[in-house]
């Protein structure tokens, strides 16, 4: 038409497709108020996800999600896995006509959607805990570790331990340390007389598939254990004769290194205390009763010093044969398995 030609306007009525406009603009020459229900430049649709069946219900610590650009999102719960099988629907609300003009089009078809999260080998578990002894001698053995685990779901797996030690010279032979069941059990020999800390770095290791990319580990963190060995306090040591002869009501006696070989124990005990005493009278012969064997006095009737010397005064009407038991005490204490007493 001509500059001259008479104003006209041309109507068109239809429909817009619905992903034809999915949050875009409706442009300048659209008349707004000819649309329906909703923001007039924008569908909104979302995704709904309806879970059919599992065979893990711990399966994921965030359920699937699923945005509009179709990216899907979901977390699975650390050391599980299995399968998950959901009813996957698109659905719009509102949009350029509304869901009351178009009836029937406002949801899409059903789709399957499957997730199926693979197991991975998790990584062994252990308690560990520090061991304090006393010394001793021979094969001997500590439990270092318990509650061991090759991980979930995964009791097949063969577990084995890998460790290094410092001070070796504590041990006569290198240490094992060795799976017994549930425990970690170290078999060892100490050196004679050696003391001190040993500390074990010890990582638990099970049979599974390890630094994959799929994320499998078969060794469990690094543990730190401290051995310590202890000096045990060793039986003192003494002779006295075998057997000593008295005259009836001859008095009080002084003899002399009646006990001899007199120790405490080894040589790192030299300056432990000791005492001597009287543990036990037994008659062997006679008739008179053990417990008046010995005289009646403020002082005792029996004693023994520490350089071995016997004083001891047997009661004026008392014969016969008795069995005497003297007794050796040092100050080191029984602590861990020591021997304070000799007989």
């Amino acid at each position: 038409a001509g500059a001259s030609s008479p104003e006209m306007r041309l109507v068109v009525t239809g429909g817009v497709s619905r992903d034809e406009r999915v949050c875009g603009a409706l442009g300048r020459l659209v008349d707004a108020s000819l649309f329906a229900d909703g923001p007039v430049d924008c569908q909104d649709v979302s995704f709904s996800f309806d879970l059919r069946s599992t065979n893990n219900a711990r399966l994921f610590a965030s359920l699937p999600t699923l945005d509009r650009n179709g990216v899907l999102s979901f977390t699975p719960r650390d050391f599980e896995f299995g399968f998950a099988e959901f009813r996957l629907v698109l659905s719009e609300q509102g949009g350029l006509f509304g869901a009351s003009l178009l009836p029937g089009t406002a949801s899409s078809a059903a789709e399957t959607l499957v997730i199926d999260v693979l197991p991975v080998n998790s990584p062994p578990t252990m308690t560990t805990r520090h061991v304090t002894i006393g010394e001793v001698l021979g094969q001997s053995s500590a439990i270092l570790a318990t509650a061991l685990s090759p991980g979930l779901h995964e009791n097949e797996q063969a577990l084995h331990f890998e460790f290094n030690y410092t001070n070796p010279g504590l041990f006569s032979t290198r240490p094992v340390l060795a799976v017994e069941g549930s425990q970690g059990v170290l078999h060892f020999h100490l050196s004679p007389l050696v003391f001190g800390r040993s500390e074990f770095r010890i990582t638990l290791v099970d049979s599974g598939l390890d630094a994959t990319p799929a994320g499998d580990r078969r060794r469990s963190e690094e543990h730190v254990v401290l051995f310590e060995v202890l000096a045990t306090n060793s039986a003192p040591v003494f002779m006295i004769p075998g057997r000593l002869e008295a005259v009836q009501a001859s008095g009080a006696k002084v003899i002399d290194n009646f006990a001899t070989n007199i120790s405490t124990g080894g040589p790192e005990e030299a300056a432990q205390t000791y005492t001597f005493s009287l543990a036990g009278v037994s008659r062997v012969a006679g008739v008179w009763p053990a417990d008046q064997l010995f005289a009646v006095s403020d002082a005792p009737a029996f004693s023994i010093d520490t350089n071995g010397t016997l004083r001891y005064e047997t009661a004026d009407a008392i014969n016969g044969d008795f069995r005497i038991t003297v007794r050796m005490t040092d100050d080191g204490g029984t602590l861990y398995g020591g021997v304070a007493v000799r007989e």
